[in-house]
């Protein structure tokens, strides 16, 4: 039964070094070299864990070390060092991810998604406690209602610049007065949504103000669309942030592209 437990855990730090590996990659791809860096040095702390218990005695880096033989090993001591290294890595993980990009070029909200699942389990495998496993996953948490927030404001961007666009093609024709006031609306409703704090709606975990501006502003009446996507995008935090899986599995970096 120990020597299964062990294995076990044996197996989740080599899925953790081979998240840890895929993610150095993809920093050193984006020129972030001293998180890369960061994430390649555990990936390596973990290879040594895995293999350093194998030899009875290690020499190198200027030291030198008596290590346990297999069989004089005991599993107790054993898997609480290897459960210890597993909770450090998942906590890692969701840093380096929590941190990657943003918009098109991070984790998607479905990426995300399955990696807080993946550690959630893990974590629940080796043995931590519910605070422990809320602590280690808050910064996913954070980035998915942070991918939230920034889809919707997107969505509100999208919908002033096709307005904007619209009027483009209707001044060639001459700018009447009812056009001159439209165009007003729009620029101020534009400054109104430059001054919301995306920090503020990630922290409280809602997009209240977008979905004000998009109600009260008269340069959105009529947009009944553009408040039905928002009120879904709030109810998706809502619920993600209670269950901890989407309601709807959407890639939004397609806004960017």
């Amino acid at each position: 039964m120990e020597k299964h437990i062990e294995n076990s855990v044996r197996i989740i730090l080599i899925v953790f070094a081979i998240a840890l590996f895929a993610i150095a990659g993809y920093l050193y791809v984006q020129k972030a070299t001293e998180a890369a860096t960061s994430a390649m040095a555990f990936v390596f702390l973990i290879v040594c864990v895995l293999t350093i218990a194998n030899y009875k005695r290690i020499k190198g880096f200027g030291f030198e070390a008596e290590m346990w033989e297999e069989k004089q090993v005991q599993a107790a001591k054993l898997i609480d060092r290897l459960e210890l290294l597993s909770k450090a890595s998942a906590q890692q993980v969701s840093l380096i991810a929590a941190k990657m990009g943003l918009w098109d070029s991070g984790l998607s909200n479905p990426q995300m998604a399955d990696l807080v699942d993946t550690t959630r389990r893990i974590l629940q495998d080796t043995g931590t406690t519910e605070a422990e496993r809320t602590n280690i996953l808050a910064p996913l948490y954070q980035r998915v209602t942070l991918n939230y927030v920034g889809a919707a404001i997107r969505l509100v961007d999208q919908e002033l610049r096709s307005d904007n666009a619209a009027f483009d093609v209707e001044k060639k024709t001459g700018i009447t007065d009812t056009l001159r006031e439209r165009m007003r609306l729009t620029d101020e409703a534009t400054k109104r949504l430059r001054d919301i704090k995306t920090v503020e709606m990630v922290e409280r975990k809602n997009i209240q103000p977008l979905e004000a501006l998009v109600k009260e502003d008269p340069a959105f009446a009529g947009k009944v669309d553009l408040l039905a996507e928002l009120a879904e995008i709030k109810t998706d935090i809502g619920y993600f942030e209670a269950n901890g899986v989407l309601r709807r599995s959407i890639d939004w970096s397609y806004l960017w592209k």
